[in-house]
């Protein structure tokens, strides 16, 4: 029996092998690596924005815990970024419409 970290981190691999794990996910997956853990992508979808999960397993809950809180916390300042840039634009759509 092998555990269930050398399982993830082989196939894991083998799909970014093949392509089909994007850049932001990859960083992401490390992370989680980094801390002791491992992490692989499941799921439909491929590259693209929203698609699939990463199941994630560490030894160490606390860990995943902070892990999840982190990538939120980024998750909320990029949208909060696009939307001002999207409120910029309206107002300056709005005006150029007068």
């Amino acid at each position: 029996d092998s555990p269930p970290e050398s399982a993830l981190l082989l196939l894991e691999k083998l799909l970014e092998k093949i392509g089909v794990v994007s850049v932001s996910t990859r960083e992401l997956i490390r992370k989680i690596e980094k801390s002791g853990g491992a992490a692989k992508i499941s799921g439909a979808g491929g590259k693209s924005a929203g698609s699939g999960i990463i199941l994630a397993f560490h030894r160490d809950l606390e860990v995943i815990e902070k892990s999840k809180k982190s990538v939120i916390d980024e998750k909320v300042k990029e949208i909060n970024k696009l939307e001002e840039e999207l409120s910029k634009q309206a107002s300056v759509l709005s005006a150029e419409a007068r």
